[in-house]
């Protein structure tokens, strides 16, 4: 069965290709963004964030992230993403990490317009505080690209899923909003990770 490793072999490494020139990137938004994400938050009660390519890591969770699943933010609060990622199914984690290395693959064809008329959404299982898997669905969308055009920061939404079909493995697509125009995630997975 996939460790959380695998998740970094995957996802992490590819993210090493990624350079940055910190002192072009304004850190302000993140602060601004973030008081936006946490309106929509409590408003929708659903969980967002943010996640910084060039740092690596979620730079920003909304105050209810964690209460969909019944975590304390003091639950999370240390270890962040790492809290998360221990918690969603490990055949998930493997699908989601191979599927986010193809959209990265997919944005590096894109040009900047394209890359911020795209988001990815996801299905996967997650455990809850009781120790039970829940069905989340997750969008992941471009907040900001940094002077190369790159991907530096984007925002996620997550919510419960009404698919509770907790045998069903997790499942991602790429989708242009402004189109419709949807992009399969279903490659052989050989292809991916080449």
């Amino acid at each position: 069965m996939p460790t959380n490793n695998s998740i970094e072999e995957i996802f992490f490494k590819f993210l090493k290709q990624f350079t940055f020139d910190e002192a072009q990137l304004d850190y302000s938004i993140v602060q601004k963004q973030a008081a936006i994400l946490q309106t929509l938050s409590d408003m929708g009660n659903s969980g967002t964030g943010i996640f910084d390519y060039c740092k690596r890591q979620m730079v920003f969770y909304s105050s209810n992230f964690g209460g969909l699943l019944g975590y304390a933010s003091s639950d999370y609060a240390v270890t962040g993403q790492q809290f998360f990622m221990s918690k969603m199914h490990p055949d998930d984690a493997l699908m989601l990490s191979i599927n986010s290395v193809s959209i990265l693959k997919i944005f590096n064809h894109f040009l900047s317009d394209e890359k911020l008329n795209h988001k990815m959404i996801s299905e996967y299982r997650m455990l809850n505080a009781q120790n039970q898997y829940v069905r989340l669905v997750e969008q992941y969308q471009v907040l900001k690209l940094d002077q190369k055009g790159q991907l530096w920061l984007a925002f996620n939404i997550v919510d419960v899923s009404p698919n509770q079909t907790e045998a069903e493995p997790s499942k991602s697509q790429l989708l242009n909003f402004r189109t419709g125009n949807i992009i399969s995630l279903e490659a052989p997975r050989q292809l991916i990770l080449n």
